[in-house]
């Protein structure tokens, strides 16, 4: 089972990028949010036919004669919308047609119930709790979303949001070293800023100038200090959690940024 449940878990984290993409509110990113769910349903099917058909191949089968052949195994919740998915997919990929803001966010909830359902009727798996901390790369960000998990499962609101702002700061902090060109440095700007620094936070906000939820995130954080320890700038932040009043919600969005972003570094 192994093998089936990273499949699942791939498939989540494909899902979660497509509902990180949908909250951009760009048609740009309208239109990889589509992409990213239908592609997210069709392999969920691909596998279950795999499961009630062995031996027979669904290689060649159109997304309706797949759905359709494993609804006559069982009535798949939702299957006429999944279907107007299917076609929203194609109008966006052949003929340039993207749905708007609304119908795109309709359809990302129609695929998580889907998915839900899907993961606990086909493969005895919890959904919600397949938890895709585990995918990111670097030991103390992980280290934080998995201590901010413990106490948002305790309960603890307040130190949950500390936790996953910490991980998000360390993100943001190994990004910016990743930037900074420290032979640069030796240049002081106006304000006495060194010009390395000054690059790194340009291409900093060069870098997420396109994410909105990532944007809305940072701007809650504050630098009240800054180290340079063995040649890496470290900063110590400050947050500001007012109007935040679903701390799982905060969770799920700070996770999928920094898995969104990740790959794109070698940390």
């Amino acid at each position: 089972m192994t093998d089936k449940k990273d499949f699942l878990m791939d498939m989540k984290l494909m899902f979660n990028h497509g509902k990180h993409h949908a909250s951009q509110k760009t048609r740009f990113d309208r239109r990889l949010a589509i992409h990213h769910i239908h592609y997210v349903v069709e392999q969920i099917l691909r596998e279950r036919a795999s499961d009630t058909h062995p031996g027979s191949s669904t290689e060649n089968l159109g997304f309706k004669k797949l759905i359709n052949k494993i609804n006559a195994k069982g009535k798949i919740r939702d299957r006429k919308r999944l279907e107007k998915l299917n076609d929203a997919r194609n109008d966006a990929q052949h003929h340039n047609i993207v749905l708007g803001q609304e119908d795109t966010e309709f359809f990302v909830k129609i695929v998580e119930d889907f998915l839900r359902g899907s993961y606990n009727k086909y493969f005895g798996e919890d959904f919600d709790k397949l938890n895709l901390v585990s995918f990111i790369s670097d030991y103390n960000i992980r280290y934080r979303l998995e201590q901010a998990q413990k106490f948002l499962d305790q309960n603890k609101q307040d130190k949950a949001l500390e936790r996953m702002y910490m991980a998000l700061g360390n993100f943001r902090t190994k990004i910016f070293n990743f930037f900074r060109l420290r032979e640069l440095n030796q240049i002081i700007g106006f304000g006495n800023v060194k010009l390395g620094d000054a690059i790194a936070h340009n291409d900093l906000k060069l870098l997420f100038f396109r994410d909105r939820l990532a944007i809305e995130k940072l701007n809650r954080m504050q630098y009240i200090k800054i180290e340079e320890r063995e040649g890496e700038t470290y900063f110590e932040w400050q947050y500001n959690f007012s109007g935040i009043y679903d701390a799982k919600k905060e969770f799920d969005e700070i996770l999928n940024i920094i898995l969104t972003h990740q790959d794109q570094f070698q940390f």
